[in-house]
């Protein structure tokens, strides 16, 4: 099942799972709950600069811009964040994005900036790319400021291959059509967005491109190494081993990932180490590269079967272990691998057919 990154939020969050000892703590304008850091859920077992490994998760940024430093703190010292991102950052206005960049500056934080809207034509074309590059141009200037370069982890561009209506666009999935088009594509967004960041006064603003190999390892992804970027950023979810895709609603809970399954099979690594093949066969084992990934359970949505397969494990002794399994499983294997980027530090998100909320997040508060 494909996930997509349109974020639609429950307003109504199911009754939390985890158990765990509360308290509070006062941080700049307001109170915090926050979960004993023995109870915590997350990749990051202890805390590191951003400067030596991305410890990074998506960042759901608060409704009230004055709880946004408070929020980042917590995600700091109890969860060892040092890198967020933000979905529609651009779509903020000014003074919550400068509350969240003066926040970040505070407590040595870094944010990896996304780029990644395009309009119902899209198709991997010159003009496409200089229509992101305008609409983006503001944004990429306002970070790569005097004042606020020194946040920024890398610029995230997007290069939407499992969208099918770009596919279509493009040619179709997997035509030599497509695949030349991204090539082009790739080249001309990264030397666009250099020529902004040159005039802003940042050359040197690291550009990393995503790639993305389908959700079974089925696209034909060209390599974008002639676009000369900076870096590169992967989605790659475990899927559950042996769970039936087809008729999904026949997997039974308790034969879904569990803690006690081995490491190598709780995070399915024979499916991820071939993402991973295929990226080094392009790109080498030089170049820095952030994973994207995520982990739900079933225990959250009351044991039912989900069409959403992507990082599901059964329950939260099992995501517990899949975290550090996940983690161990890049950082042993992969030295080039710069970071991670979580999905989602405290996002609930509703996916699937019939729609239920996934417990993505790392803060269950």
């Amino acid at each position: 099942m494909k996930r997509t990154h349109s974020l639609i939020l429950c307003f109504f969050l199911p009754l939390l799972i985890m158990s765990c000892d509360l308290n509070f703590i006062n941080i700049g304008e307001s109170d915090v709950t926050v979960p004993e850091e023995k109870d915590v859920l997350t990749p990051y077992d202890k805390a590191y600069s951003p400067d030596e490994f991305f410890c990074g998760a998506t960042f759901e940024v608060p409704s009230d811009a004055s709880s946004i430093y408070a929020e980042l703190k917590v995600a700091k010292e109890y969860y060892n964040l040092n890198t967020i991102t933000v979905y529609g950052l651009e779509n903020l206005s000014r003074t919550t994005r400068s509350t969240l960049y003066s926040s970040l500056r505070s407590l040595g934080m870094k944010i990896a900036v996304r780029i990644e809207s395009y309009d119902s034509s899209f198709a991997f074309t010159e003009s496409d790319a200089e229509k992101v590059a305008a609409n983006y141009g503001n944004l990429v200037s306002e970070v790569c400021s005097a004042e606020n370069r020194d946040i920024l982890a890398y610029f995230a561009v997007n290069m939407p291959v499992d969208d099918g209506r770009v596919q279509s666009n493009a040619g179709g999935l997997n035509t030599q059509k497509w695949k030349n088009a991204q090539s082009v594509y790739a080249k001309k967004i990264i030397s666009l967005l250099r020529e902004i960041t040159k005039k802003a006064g940042y050359p040197e603003a690291p550009l990393y491109l995503s790639v993305f190999y389908g959700w079974n390892n089925d696209f034909q992804i060209p390599s974008y190494a002639s676009a000369e970027a900076d870096g590169y950023f992967m989605n790659n979810y475990s899927y559950p081993k042996n769970y039936n895709f087809d008729d999904y609603s026949s997997n039974a809970y308790e034969n879904l990932p569990s803690a006690d399954w081995s490491w190598s099979d709780l995070i399915n690594a024979t499916r991820l180490k071939t993402s991973m093949d295929k990226f080094k066969s392009q790109y080498g084992t030089s170049v820095p590269l952030v994973m994207e990934w995520g982990i739900h359970t079933a225990e959250y949505n009351d044991r039912k079967a989900t069409q959403q397969s992507a990082g599901l494990v059964k329950d939260l002794d099992a995501k517990r272990k899949a975290l550090s399994a996940t983690y161990d499983f890049y950082t042993g294997n992969y030295q080039f691998v710069k970071g991670f980027m979580y999905f989602g530090y405290n996002l609930y998100k509703k996916e699937g057919s019939p729609s239920a909320v996934m417990d993505w997040c790392l803060k269950y508060n």
